[in-house]
């Protein structure tokens, strides 16, 4: 998977990964969870990175539920979003 953004910073940031869906409950609604690995550059960061994503979610509705640890001089954060899949 490929992303590409605008970082904190107001410059091109990108991520280049894979990662790795574990479904833990799929009745009705959804609740998986993603082992992701890859590399990160931007927001500061230009390392090679693996963190977890928390999907909850109902039909095509899903909150996103997104760890970064912490590591070297760098701060950990958790990023809570929502996602609508129009497929």
């Amino acid at each position: 998977m490929f992303h590409t953004y605008i970082d904190s910073y107001n410059k091109q940031g990108y991520w280049v990964g894979a990662n790795h869906k574990f479904n833990l409950y799929d009745n009705g609604g959804k609740i998986n969870l993603n082992l992701n690995a890859g590399y990160l550059n931007g927001s500061g960061h230009k390392s090679l990175l693996i963190y977890p994503t928390l999907e909850v979610g109902y039909g095509k509705a899903y909150i996103d539920i997104v760890g970064f640890p912490s590591y070297g001089d760098y701060n950990g954060l958790v990023s809570v979003g929502l996602r609508l899949n129009i497929n």
